[in-house]
């Protein structure tokens, strides 16, 4: 009997633009593509195969094992997960059993090229190796290239690399050959059906190589159609069509989809492409193509062009695809990974796009992982599905005609699932998918409460959650604001001067990412006017201009300014800063029922005051209550005003008590945060001699070798508003404070020391306040000073909060800016909200500086806590969407408070202040030649005070 054109097996296909199919293959078509393969390649029976390719895709059974069976070579079998795991295990298996042939597919070179550590292949030898076959995706020459330089000092032959281009209907292989350097054309991003492409174009910057796949094989024919059905030349991009002995004869039990894609034994695979000397080039898949205002573009081809021109994109996978909308297709792009999205990517993608093709992104998502075929091959319908497909009724519809194989009519809405052909093992099954893709517990009274298609639909509309289409979490970004309660508080603007001349949000966060270490001795200029200080002797995180104001744009008199502390003339310059990036001012504000609070604890400017001279100016100059105070006079608001002094605590006390005040209805906006103005040396030297400084001026928070901190100042703060307010009044939301807790250590074990059950009290009341659990917790912004023992307790009372929570791989990552810009005391808490705000927007965590090895005394579960060092920091996942901040005085006062990001986060760089120019010591928004003016007052005056007394440095960087 002639079994050559009966099935021999179901090989289904790879699913990249739609969902698998099952292809009938005969033992012909096997029989036939198996002996060209072998032909092309020249399997010879010596030859030892290795083979970590699943074999559940052609290209792993087919290709590579089935040429084994024929041939009766010897192999090497691996599960593709070892590989995945651990990539550079291929070169010890060639090594070991003197492979020739391996399969390795672009995907997994550039994933052995990113992994490549040279010292894991001192021992590897490729010589053995005369065919590496690279097929299954796109081809890039670039990567190939590059394979096989870094890999030739291993051995590796050159011209091993094997191109060959294959599909499921056409058994495995199409074409087949050695890739050579020359086998590439230059063609356009947009190029079209009907299109002749020449070797020698002259490239461009929005071009693309395209790469040769090899010689047709002789088991079939190619041909190019263009969409008319007209065969096309060498050269002429078109449909690419194949017929042969190894083409299916269709698909099982799918005749619709045989009658599309298979049509007098010519195959339309459904690719685009061109021949060229015998040789196929494949430009794009015709199911990627996008169509937007009658242009034609390709998912690969976006993705190239963001590629190529985003320095910020490299080594972040990204795949782009269409959703429909309005009958109309729109372009989305997804990101991989929520630890690599960013507001700033998002808008540098859009704009490359748009630049370079003239194409708009419609929205930039991000995906826990971007579906892909076994071979690795973007599943771009699953996306499109994923962020298209979200009607209840629609994916029920096609869920019930997947099973009966029948079309489901307007009249089957109505029916029960019974008289529709669901039977309860069916049923059983779809209520399982269906709990998956809604995220809807189904039990079994909703089968009964809601026996019909239209009943069960509308009992998912009002309870699902998100449609995830079988993915596991795959997190949208869009513009859509989130939830908020009554509770909630904004934050609607910041303002800050910070060590390392960071002078708004902005130059702050620069500071950040960069990884600046901004501990300095003072500065020359400044220390001229500090009299007999000895400041000189401390390093610290020092600011270059603490005592200049515009004295003139504030209404004062010399005479005033000249007694007033420096913080207080800090604390006005850093308000007019956060009303003017909140696009307020003087008379917008005035008589508002605006509170304000004021985070100060030090008092070093009335230790230097001359006693003899004291006037009026004097006390209200150097009263803390005035700090706060002076700001509501100024600009005659209303709400409660006050100065806290609870020590390192004191700022992020401000913000809790402000909160509480908005939700009291106490004001309707406040201004709080903190300040610290470092200007006698006394306070330094007690803590010095009291072993409570670092003696080499680093902060080593967490780290073994931690001995104390760095002294610091700056000024910060932030401007508050009820959430439902801000939305109203079309305020920017930079973050939500969700929840808060201040208490305090009690008669712990001394005055001045930490009190870790205390500190796990406080941190639990403020997640009970903020709704959440620990586990929902992304970042923790410790107190974090540097001490041996201070450290060990807070961490360990932070492992003792996580101690219940069920993690779900979920990692909480910590640090402290303290390593950045040192301990600013009073201004403390204020500098790690600052700080996590803007990791709340641009979704980053900058790494903890001066971390080695973990201080002996902390225990923690690092599956749950981990310290966010920068190895730590390349393995995370999660979108910032929670973070918590410790703030502790050392006379026991603790606070810990709860932000959340807002989806419609503002753009950070509107926060780099008007208030800051290279050519004066403060720039106010009046025009430059009465600015001049009040600078040549105010350096008149204030030399003039530092010939009558010994005050500190009033006349800094003028």
């Amino acid at each position: 009997e002639d079994v050559s054109n009966k099935t021999a097996m179901l090989q289904f296909s790879s699913g990249s633009t739609g969902t698998p199919k099952g292809v009938m293959l005969t033992h012909k078509n096997l029989i036939s593509n198996v002996d060209a393969i072998i032909n092309t390649m020249q399997v010879k029976k010596e030859d030892i195969i290795f083979n970590w390719l699943p074999l559940s895709h052609d290209f792993g059974l087919i290709v590579m094992h089935m040429t084994v069976l024929f041939q009766g070579c010897e192999q090497i079998i691996m599960t593709p997960s070892k590989f995945l795991r651990n990539p550079s295990i291929w070169s010890n298996i060639i090594t070991k059993y003197g492979v020739s042939i391996v399969a390795i597919p672009n995907f997994a070179m550039k994933l052995i090229l990113k992994t490549y550590n040279k010292q894991e292949y001192e021992n590897s030898d490729l010589h053995t190796l005369r065919i590496v076959v690279t097929a299954g995706e796109g081809i890039s020459i670039n990567t190939c290239s590059k394979f096989e330089q870094v890999f030739c000092t291993n051995k590796l032959a050159k011209n091993v690399i094997v191109s060959a281009y294959g599909l499921a209907e056409a058994t495995a292989a199409v074409t087949c050959g050695v890739l050579e350097e020359d086998a590439t054309f230059i063609v356009s991003n947009n190029v079209l059906i009907g299109e002749k492409i020449e070797r020698n174009r002259i490239q461009s910057a929005n071009d693309k190589r395209i790469v040769s796949c090899g010689k047709i094989i002789d088991c079939n024919k190619v041909y190019i159609y263009d969409d008319e059905g007209n065969q096309l030349g060498d050269n002429y991009v078109g449909n690419i069509i194949v017929e042969g002995d190894n083409v299916t004869k269709g698909y099982y039990r799918n005749p619709s989809a045989t009658k599309e894609a298979i049509k007098e034994g010519q195959l339309n695979t459904g690719d685009i492409g061109f021949i060229s000397n015998g040789e196929l080039y494949i430009s794009g898949r015709k199911k990627e193509m996008i169509i937007i205002n009658g242009k034609n573009f390709f998912s690969g081809d976006v993705e190239t062009v963001i590629n190529l021109n985003l320095a910020s994109s490299k080594g972040i996978l990204i795949a782009a695809f269409k959703v429909t909308k309005n009958d109309s297709e729109e372009l989305y792009v997804a990101i991989e990974g929520e630890e690599n999205f960013s507001e700033q990517l998002v808008r540098e993608i859009k704009k490359c796009v748009l630049d370079k093709m003239q194409l708009k992104v419609s929205n930039v998502v991000v995906v826990e992982s971007i579906p892909r075929t076994a071979s690795g091959k973007p599943q771009y319908y699953l996306l499109t599905q994923m962020f298209e497909k979200t009607d209840v009724l629609e994916v029920l519809i096609e869920m019930i005609e997947m099973f009966t194989e029948e079309k489901i009519t307007e009249d089957d809405l109505g029916r029960p699932f019974t008289e529709l052909g669901i039977d309860s093992i069916k049923m059983e099954y779809m209520f399982s998918e269906l709990e998956k893709k809604f995220k809807v517990p189904i039990t079994i009274d909703v089968i009964w409460n809601y026996p019909t298609l239209e009943k069960l639909a509308e009992y998912l509309d009002k309870h699902k959650t998100k449609v995830s289409n079988n993915r596991k979490v795959n997190k949208r970004i869009s513009k859509e604001k989130i939830s908020y309660n009554d509770q909630d508080i904004a934050v609607i603007s910041m303002a800050c001067h910070f060590p390392g001349n960071a002078d708004t949000p902005k130059e702050y966060w620069d500071n950040l990412l960069q990884k600046k270490d901004d501990i300095c001795d003072i500065d020359e200029d400044r220390l001229k006017n500090l009299g007999n200080n000895k400041l000189k002797d401390y390093k610290g995180g020092y600011l270059q201009d603490v005592g200049a104001l515009n004295a003139k744009e504030f209404g004062l008199s010399p005479r005033e300014i000249q007694s007033m502390d420096p913080q207080q003339r800090l604390l006005l310059r850093t308000a007019e800063e956060l009303l003017d990036n909140a696009s307020l001012n003087k008379e917008t504000v005035s008589g508002t029922n605006t509170g304000v609070f004021v985070g100060i604890s030090n008092h070093d400017y009335c230790l230097l005051c001359d006693d003899d001279k004291g006037d009026v100016y004097t006390s209200t100059g150097n009263a803390f209550s005035i700090a706060a105070n002076r700001i509501s006079y100024l600009y005659n608001l209303t709400g409660p005003s006050m100065s806290v002094d609870t020590a390192c605590s004191s700022s992020l006390v401000t913000v809790h008590i402000a909160a509480q005040a908005l939700k009291n209805d106490e004001c309707d906006m406040a201004i709080c945060g903190g300040v610290n103005v470092i200007l006698n040396s006394e306070i330094s030297k007690a803590f010095y001699e009291a072993q409570m400084l670092s003696k080499d001026s680093k902060c080593k928070t967490f780290d073994e070798f931690a001995n104390g901190y760095v002294r610091g100042e700056g000024c910060g703060l932030v401007l508050l508003k009820r959430v439902k307010d801000a939305v109203a009044d079309k305020d920017d939301i930079y973050a939500i404070v969700k929840g808060s807790a201040i208490n305090q250590d009690g008669r712990s074990n001394g005055l001045t020391a930490p009190n870790g059950n205390a500190q796990k009290k406080v941190i639990t009341k403020a997640l009970e306040k903020a709704n959440i659990s620990p586990n929902e917790l992304d970042y923790i912004e410790a107190h974090g000073t540097g001490t041996k023992l201070g450290d060990p307790i807070e961490l360990n009372s932070i492992n003792s909060v996580f101690e219940n929570a069920n993690s779900n791989s979920h990692i909480c990552y910590i640090g402290s800016v303290k390593t950045n810009i040192g301990h600013l005391e009073s201004a403390a808490g204020i500098a790690s909200l600052i700080k996590s705000t803007l990791m709340l927007n641009e979704n980053k965590i900058p790494p903890i500086l001066n971390f080695k090895s973990l201080n002996p005394y902390i225990v923690i579960n690092e599956e749950k806590i981990q310290i966010a060092t920068e190895e730590n920091l390349r393995h995370r996942k999660n979108i910032l969407q929670n973070i918590g901040m410790s703030s502790f005085g050392f006379g026991g006062t603790n606070c810990h408070m709860i932000i959340s990001r807002y989806s419609g986060n503002a753009n950070i760089n509107k926060l780099t202040s008007k208030c800051k120019s290279q050519d004066s010591f403060w720039t106010s928004v009046k025009k430059r030649k009465e600015r001049n003016e009040d600078i040549k007052m105010n350096s008149e005056v204030l030399v003039e005070m530092r010939k009558q007394t010994e005050l500190l440095a009033v006349v800094a960087n003028i």
